[in-house]
């Protein structure tokens, strides 16, 4: 049995050779491997750190600039653009549809919720139009 040799002998096999260099190199392919996918994850972990640090800033800083004229303006502000975005809302659907009995209840709801709204004036036409008694209380 000439091929079980002991592991002191020296051997002349290239097969033995070349597995000492697989190791060193699948050590070194490994090495970069991991080198390389932790410098993916912290360039991609700072920028999605980085980016949400901008918006929250961007976020805030609109704020803070509405308050700067005189504290708590910026808020009341904001909460009339609130109102006004959906006052209009109201309004789109108040007057969307062909059905003229379900656009004269919209309307009567968009004038009962907003007695003093931008569209009043429309509501009430668009009532008189379709054949619906205007409201009374917001003309």
């Amino acid at each position: 049995m000439h091929y079980l040799k002991s592991n002191n002998s020296p051997s002349n096999s290239p097969y033995q050779a070349r597995a000492g260099y697989c190791d060193r190199v699948c050590v070194v392919a490994i090495a970069v491997a991991v080198t390389v996918s932790s410098a993916t994850a912290i360039v991609s972990g700072s920028v999605v750190v980085i980016g949400n640090t901008v918006f929250w800033v961007e976020e805030n800083a609109a704020c803070a600039a509405l308050d700067l004229e005189e504290p708590g303006e910026g808020k009341r502000r904001l909460a009339e653009a609130a109102r006004r975005h959906e006052e209009e809302a109201v309004w789109k659907f108040a007057t969307s549809g062909t059905d003229k009995t379900q656009m004269a209840i919209n309307l009567r709801d968009y004038l009962e919720h907003y007695p003093h709204g931008r569209h009043v004036t429309e509501a009430n036409a668009k009532l008189s139009e379709i054949g619906a008694e205007p409201n009374a209380e917001s003309q």
